[in-house]
């Protein structure tokens, strides 16, 4: 059970959040990185900080909790 389901809000920075939108609505982190300007590997890095921070083992988690806060339409 992750943070979401618990009640408590999902922690994202600005960048991560742009990431797990990005990432979310199917780009993949090739395409991502391109258009944030950073390397695929800042792309894992942020990913990686946003699962770990909310408990998350999956990027679908991640993508689930950031739907049900609105922060993903």
């Amino acid at each position: 059970t992750g943070r979401a389901a618990r009640g408590y809000a999902m922690r994202l920075t600005d960048r991560e959040r742009e990431v797990v939108r990005l990432l979310c609505e199917g780009h993949l982190f090739k395409t991502a990185a391109r258009e944030l300007g950073v390397t695929e590997k800042t792309i894992e890095r942020h990913l990686e900080n946003a699962r770990d921070r909310n408990n998350a083992k999956t990027t679908t988690q991640v993508c689930v909790m950031a739907v049900k806060e609105g922060l993903i339409k």
